[in-house]
């Protein structure tokens, strides 16, 4: 008569079983879950000589992130270039960010720029060739 309220000890083990396998898959569920949003970050350094990478700070760039430059025409294919970096560290670097040199590989100042060369070429394509920092192109 009372037997009907209280469960026997067979069926606690198997509720608990039941409970424990529900906690397992809501676990697995759950990290499952914020993987793929951790999935969905990029590497945030690159190569300084891919394309779409800043070459001041290495910063993978978006789509709609640039990197800032200012071209002086002296000849219609051959102009020089200063390149002053990305958002992420011009005109200041973020905490996590270093400007180094891709020629020297020394440490560059905020707001400093890199010396390059800007061609055009003869099928109209565009390149730019990095000389270097203040310290190391004008080096004696």
């Amino acid at each position: 008569m009372g037997s009907s309220l209280y469960l026997n000890s067979t069926s606690l083990v198997i509720l608990a079983f039941l409970l424990l396998g529900l906690l397992l898959i809501g676990y697995a569920i759950f990290t499952k879950m914020t993987k793929k949003s951790s999935q969905k970050k990029y590497n945030k350094f690159g190569n300084k000589t891919s394309l779409g990478v800043c070459p001041v700070c290495a910063t993978i760039l978006e789509k709609n992130e640039q990197v800032k430059t200012a071209t002086y025409t002296s000849n219609k294919d051959d102009n020089l270039c200063y390149i002053y970096g990305c958002q992420h560290c011009y005109p200041i670097s973020d905490s996590e960010t270093t400007r180094t040199c891709p020629v020297c590989k020394q440490k560059v100042n905020d707001g400093e720029p890199l010396i390059a060369r800007h061609f055009i070429r003869n099928d109209g394509t565009e390149r730019i060739h990095i000389l270097g920092c203040n310290k190391c192109r004008f080096q004696k």
